[in-house]
């Protein structure tokens, strides 16, 4: 099976990637129903092992907490750098369930989602709903700075336990 953009940052809430013990980094979004997506397919190789298109835009919605939301945006210019001609939306807020779950209903959720704060969306709708996938491509690429290195390898032990979840067969 051929892993496109939108399976790839849907699943990034299956992970539970974290930036800081207790606080997720990235949740990603699926399509409704967690149907195929149509997005474009870029060329896969070394530097781009999850074969993103050069021009795939990327919509992102963070939690805008305590800590602030300056980490996507440093993420962002990464993405920029290695897509510029990509077009990046970023929208920060505490509002994430009562801004996002119409949005995952009418099947256009974000590319990324920083699922947290006192107004997240549950997990397990999230996984009950078919909106999450499997990120083992992601955690087995070539880490950003070291490409000797795996993202899985860059993680802190127990967060791919932590964003495990069990889906019937």
């Amino acid at each position: 099976m051929e892993l496109d953009r939108r399976r790839f940052l849907r699943g990034l809430a299956a992970a539970g990637l974290l930036a800081v013990p207790g606080t997720t980094l990235l949740s990603a979004c699926a399509t409704a129903g967690g149907g195929p997506s149509t997005a474009a397919q870029g060329a896969v190789s070394a530097q781009n092992p999850l074969g993103v298109a050069a021009d795939a835009p990327l919509d992102v919605v963070i939690f805008d907490g305590g800590y602030g939301d300056e980490y996507a945006q440093f993420h962002e210019s990464l993405y920029s750098r290695s897509y510029p001609q990509a077009e990046i939306t970023h929208h920060a807020t505490t509002q994430i369930a009562q801004e996002m779950q119409p949005r995952f209903v009418a099947g256009n959720p974000p590319d990324v989602l920083d699922d947290s704060g006192a107004q997240k969306i549950e997990y397990a709708t999230l996984v009950n709903e078919g909106q999450l996938a499997d990120l083992g491509p992601l955690l087995d690429a070539p880490s950003w700075d070291d490409p000797n290195v795996t993202v899985r390898e860059t993680l802190l032990p127990g967060v791919v336990e932590q964003g495990t979840f069990a889906t019937g067969s």
